[in-house]
């Protein structure tokens, strides 16, 4: 059995951290081990550590695009808070440490006068880019990405905050502001899951302290003391009745992270 004095003391573990913190769902078990990094080098000694200790890891970031299950997460979990920022408005480069969030990075850019944000070190063809999809959460690469580089250009900054405002407030409009982790399932070609899910009858429909939301029906909610496996039903529920109703087998956006049993597979069936 791993024990937490395993791990070297410049990294502060802790045992059974309950990950209902750490997820905008607010569900989820405990991680047998957890570690918040916020720098590159607390990063890559955890990655080191968890290997030296043939431990499995999961490489958190803020949680808003996974279900972790109830009964936990296996191993230590590496909660990314790298958040180092190097402009270099000159060259029309912005370098970023992966535990930065893509909306404050928008913002920071912003008040510089800089926009364009696409990759530019590495070519979109080696990770695999699909919708919804990259090399990056592919099993058979144990790959972790430390930082990158965007390529930027000059702006107006008042114009590209007064955008960034504006965006936020139709987001907050059309999106619910409850438990959830964005959009639960893929948007199929040529039309949108929430439409469908819509259409199907199934906007408020509850399991548990789960529920469809009746602001978006492609965005499920917990209400307080909801559990993942609510979630999980729910959503095996809305995705066959979808089947039933239109013909159309929904996917899975949002990730199953942890101790999963053999139901979890009825989502992707």
């Amino acid at each position: 059995m791993t024990a937490t004095n395993e791990f070297p003391r410049t990294l502060r573990v802790r045992e059974r951290e309950p990950m209902a913190r750490h997820t905008s769902f607010g569900v989820g078990g405990p991680a047998d081990f957890w570690v918040e990094v916020r720098h590159l080098d607390a990063l890559r000694t955890a990655l080191a550590t968890a290997k030296r200790l043939r431990i499995p890891y999961t490489v958190m970031g803020h949680g808003t695009n996974a279900l972790v299950a109830d009964a936990g997460i296996e191993g230590v979990v590496i909660y990314n808070r790298c958040t180092g920022f190097d402009p270099n408005i000159a060259v029309g480069q912005v370098r970023v440490e992966s535990g930065h969030s893509m909306a404050k990075l928008a913002g920071r850019c912003a008040k510089l006068g800089l926009s364009g944000l696409s990759f530019g070190e590495v070519s979109a063809p080696y990770f695999n880019f699909q919708y919804r999809h990259s090399r990056m959460q592919d099993d058979r690469v144990p790959s972790v990405i430390l930082a990158a580089t965007f390529r930027v250009e000059s702006a107006n900054a008042p114009i590209l905050r007064r955008e960034l405002l504006a965006l936020a407030r139709r987001r907050r409009a059309s999106q619910p502001q409850s438990k959830n982790a964005g959009s639960f399932f893929m948007n199929p070609d040529d039309d949108y899951a929430g439409r469908i899910i819509e259409s199907a009858g199934l906007k408020g429909r509850k399991v548990g302290r789960a529920y469809v939301s009746p602001v978006h029906a492609n965005f499920l909610s917990t209400e307080p003391g909801g559990t993942a496996s609510d979630i999980l039903q729910l959503a095996i529920e809305v995705r066959q009745q979808v089947a039933v109703t239109t013909g159309i087998r929904l996917q899975p956006e949002v990730r199953l992270v942890g101790r999963w049993n053999e139901a979890a597979r009825e989502l992707f069936t």
